[in-house]
């Protein structure tokens, strides 16, 4: 076992972190204190825990851990129930909480600035919206944690509205010097000359794919809407088609998550809406119902 390494935080306490070895199995451990000798005494009870497989208070779970614990509670409790949700967070969980030195800290030991100090890590590297979702799992399972007598601080309490205040700066920002990619009028004409490529029995070589391709790019609606559109959505006497949910891919959970199943899943924003569709998407239309007869 190591002497393990001091380091001053803002705050001005300690914060002492060591790698043990305890009974075959190797710990990164890590407390914090106003002076060294506290920082010892309190590395000492938590060894000392360890060796009598002892969990004091949550002081031996990282957070990536507790996240996950988190995560699990909430789909027994069936709290969350979405499978794109829970794939989404475990995502999150995987990717900005687990691989960042944030998520092997103990849980407990973890200070306010280093959760403002990992999301400013993550607005560099990231969007805000992943920096949004890493913050409110962490926030959450905190509260969930503190609920639960699992831990007893929430040290995202103490700089929530200095992260909130940062996030909506980023995101001002990304909306003011944001820019849009779209298809120029050339390139749409090849996009649609070659879904539209027949072979010489007259049968379309994309089948169906090659008409919602084009479909999508008329209406501009997401490629998950087009997927989940249906006969009966569409309303030829108004020209008009109903959006009322999108297809998606999640996890089969019942069968282990090792595969991924389609699904049908309610809207982003939950919205049903109609669109009045143009001549040329009515002409898709028609043509999908002359070709193939179902199509969508």
């Amino acid at each position: 076992n190591g002497e393990g390494s001091f380091n001053e935080m803002k705050s001005g306490s300690l914060r002492y972190r060591k790698t043990a070895k305890i009974e075959g199995t190797v710990y990164k451990l890590q407390v914090t204190g106003r002076t060294k000798a506290e920082c010892k005494a309190k590395m000492k009870a938590l060894e000392d825990s360890k060796k009598m497989n002892i969990t004091v208070a949550g002081n031996t779970i990282t957070l990536a851990e507790l996240c996950k614990k988190h995560l699990q509670y909430q789909i027994q409790q069936k709290i969350k129930v979405r499978p794109k949700t829970i794939d989404r967070d475990e995502c999150t969980i995987r990717n900005q909480i687990e691989k960042y030195d944030i998520g092997t800290f103990q849980a407990q030991s973890i200070c306010p600035y280093e959760i403002s100090e990992h999301i400013d890590i993550l607005l560099m590297q990231n969007s805000h919206s992943t920096a949004i979702k890493a913050y409110n799992i962490i926030n959450s399972t905190y509260r969930w944690a503190i609920l639960h007598k699992i831990l007893f601080e929430n040290p995202c309490a103490t700089v929530h509205d200095s992260i909130v205040a940062k996030m909506k700066k980023k995101e001002a920002k990304k909306r003011y010097y944001g820019q849009v990619s779209v298809l120029s009028k050339r390139e749409v004409e090849i996009l649609k000359k070659e879904a539209l490529k027949t072979d010489d029995e007259g049968n379309y070589l994309y089948n169906g794919l090659g008409l919602m391709t084009i479909f999508t790019l008329e209406v501009g609606i997401r490629g998950g809407e087009t997927c989940a559109l249906r006969w009966k959505d569409y309303h030829s006497d108004t020209k008009s088609m109903d959006i009322s949910r999108s297809r998606s891919v999640a996890k089969n959970r019942p069968d282990g998550g090792s595969h991924y199943l389609p699904f049908d899943d309610v809207l982003k924003n939950y919205k049903r809406r109609e669109l009045l569709l143009s001549d040329e998407a009515v002409d898709v239309i028609e043509k999908a119902k002359r070709t193939r007869g179902k199509v969508m």
